[in-house]
């Protein structure tokens, strides 16, 4: 039984679901996907000002 093998068994008695490589993919996906929204988010409670949103061009909106 080689070391992965060994390993799904075990997660297998767990019951837990044994991860594909493709769902794996998938989930660094999501997680791409969260952390340019975060950087987003980010991005826009730091360029919004006491006087109201200021937007991208840096004018007052």
């Amino acid at each position: 039984m080689s070391g992965s093998q060994e390993a799904q068994a075990e997660i297998r008695k767990l019951g837990l679901p044994v991860l594909s490589s493709s769902k794996l993919g998938v989930k660094e996906r999501q997680n791409q996907t969260w952390r340019s929204n975060k950087r987003r988010e980010l991005y826009e409670m730091e360029t919004r000002t006491e006087g109201g949103i200021v937007n991208r061009m840096g004018e007052d909106g």
